[in-house]
């Protein structure tokens, strides 16, 4: 099972044609309308992926605390908005998301992109590779 987390029934629409289509197919996918949905949601179900619409919400969404992180915990999730900072990426990745991505990608590309996270792997920008590294260095 998919999850796909927004309100706005275009990107519900398209995230449920290319998780259909995707290397990952699946015929069942939950739609939830809040990330508190999405997480009474996983306090039941194991989603293998959820699809999480950040296009309204600001960086107050990626509190260590807030119910972001908690599903994230839970499930696998790729975050998409309009455009990532390299702070909210970092952020993000952080806290357990395993993928940010641009809404505005391709469809062929958001394809790679669930096909990498499905596999184990984590997505990042090559804007935020650099900051990233710098940042599992000073960790290590």
């Amino acid at each position: 099972m998919f999850l796909i987390v927004s309100d706005g029934r275009r990107f519900v629409e398209r995230w449920r044609s290319l998780l259909r289509t995707g290397s990952g197919t699946c015929d069942h996918t939950e739609t939830r309308s809040s990330l508190k949905d999405a997480l009474d949601l996983a306090e039941y179900e194991r989603p293998q992926l959820g699809v999480i619409d950040l296009a309204c919400k600001g960086s107050e969404v990626f509190a260590a605390d807030g119910d972001l992180a908690k599903l994230a915990r839970r499930v696998r999730l790729l975050l998409v908005r309009p455009e990532f900072s390299t702070a909210d990426e970092i952020a993000a990745l952080s806290h357990g998301v395993v993928g940010c991505c641009s809404e505005s990608l391709s469809a062929l590309e958001l394809g790679r992109i669930v096909d990498v996270v499905l596999k184990g792997g984590v997505w990042i920008s090559r804007h935020a590779l650099p900051e990233m590294l710098g940042f599992l260095r000073k960790a290590a």
